[in-house]
């Protein structure tokens, strides 16, 4: 499938974001750990140019256990401290206070929601519709 977007016909040379533009920018997410990798890059991004998450993908993929959303939602103190000590995925302190929260004081109610026990809301069956909940 061919490039749509004015910036890969400008710079043929990114490779990142070609494959990114084709491959992924635009197309519905469907899959639980897809959309959680989206959200967690998107936190990380906040300030620093995509490109640099795009490189840093594969190190947020392996940091993050292929962003197994019930695998996360389990992490503990010791796995935030492991998260912000990896020198190969994005630490600067917002993107680190930022994933602290999430990880640290959602993950249990992220567990519950994932696994449809929702204590205000009705169950839920994935965690896209649990997103909507947030």
């Amino acid at each position: 499938m061919p490039s749509y977007c004015a910036y890969i016909r400008v710079h043929p040379d990114d490779e990142y974001n070609r494959r990114y533009h084709d491959e992924e920018y635009g197309f519905p997410l469907a899959d639980d750990n897809l959309l959680f990798e989206r959200l967690v890059l998107e936190i990380n991004q906040a300030g620093l140019s995509w490109l640099l998450i795009l490189k840093k993908q594969p190190a947020f993929q392996r940091a993050f256990e292929g962003f197994d959303v019930a695998r996360v939602a389990a992490y503990d103190g010791a796995d935030v401290a492991r998260l912000l000590a990896d020198a190969s995925i994005i630490r600067n302190r917002l993107s680190q206070a930022a994933m602290d929260d999430f990880v640290e004081e959602s993950a249990q109610r992220l567990f519950r929601v994932y696994n449809g026990i929702w204590q205000d809301h009705s169950a839920v069956e994935d965690f896209s519709s649990a997103l909507e909940i947030f």
